[in-house]
């Protein structure tokens, strides 16, 4: 079997311009495949890892806008009710360190956390700090994931 299996094929075409793409549409198996491709040596893990970031911020600061944007509208807001949004807005702001630590952690939170932090307005300065720091802890677990599992899986299973 060869190694250039572990690194996703478009991830060795495309280099650093898939990872960027890879990591803002879908994230964790695509930062994986590049951090694989890196420990074979066909991309810089801290490229890598630089361009992951960048793409889950890209992805993060869209979802956020779209999301603020929503808030704006009436209808949207009657449909869950200001009580609920009342809810959502407090639980975000008074647990800012599950919140930071768990929403790029958890598979699928991480879209639905985003989206709640712009639809209960919570402020850029807010936003920015939590999701710069937990984009900066995603790269750096799962970079080192991908990186080691690929020299594991080579040496002990190919």
């Amino acid at each position: 079997m060869s190694t250039t299996i572990l690194a996703s094929a478009w991830v060795t075409d495309y280099g650093y311009l898939a990872v960027l793409a890879g990591t803002y549409i879908e994230g964790e198996i695509s930062y994986l495949s590049a951090m694989a491709a890196a420990r074979l040596d066909h991309l810089n893990p801290l490229l890598v890892a630089a361009f992951a970031w960048l793409g889950g911020m890209g992805r993060d600061i869209t979802l956020y806008t779209l999301a603020r944007q929503g808030h704006r509208q009436d209808s949207l807001i009657q449909r869950i009710g200001p009580k609920r949004i009342d809810q959502m807005k407090s639980w975000l702001e008074n647990r800012p360190f599950w919140l930071l630590a768990l929403h790029r952690f958890l598979y699928g939170l991480s879209t639905a956390a985003v989206i709640a932090m712009g639809f209960v307005g919570m402020t850029w300065s807010t936003f920015l700090k939590l999701t710069c720091c937990a984009c900066f802890l995603w790269v750096l677990g799962y970079g080192l994931i991908g990186y080691l599992l690929t020299g594991f899986v080579v040496e002990y299973v190919l």
